[in-house]
């Protein structure tokens, strides 16, 4: 990281206050908010939502993150129909970049 961007880091995250955080990426064009949830439990990605499974079913037989609205316990997990009463919402799963 430049020292330029390293200051623009460190500007950010003063002006933001301390519940964010600036990831650098391997790319030095884009950084990536992250967030901590209201209750402090988890990082969150800002721009990054669940999506439900009524409205935009996923592939089954795939690796993904799952999780029960209600329940609000999330899980790395393999999609299948018959299994779908148990989930509310998914989401892919994050790749590194190349």
């Amino acid at each position: 990281m430049t020292p330029e961007m390293e200051k623009r880091r460190v500007e950010l995250i003063a002006s933001m206050g301390k519940k964010w955080l600036l990831h650098p990426s391997n790319s030095p064009k884009r950084l990536t908010m992250i967030k901590t949830s209201g209750d402090g439990a988890a990082a969150v990605q800002g721009c990054l939502v669940w999506i439900s499974i009524q409205e935009t079913p996923p592939p089954e037989g795939r690796k993904m993150l799952l999780i029960n609205e209600k329940h609000g316990v999330a899980c790395v997990g393999i999609y299948r129909e018959e299994h779908k009463q148990y989930w509310t919402h998914w989401q892919g799963l994050p790749r590194f970049e190349r």
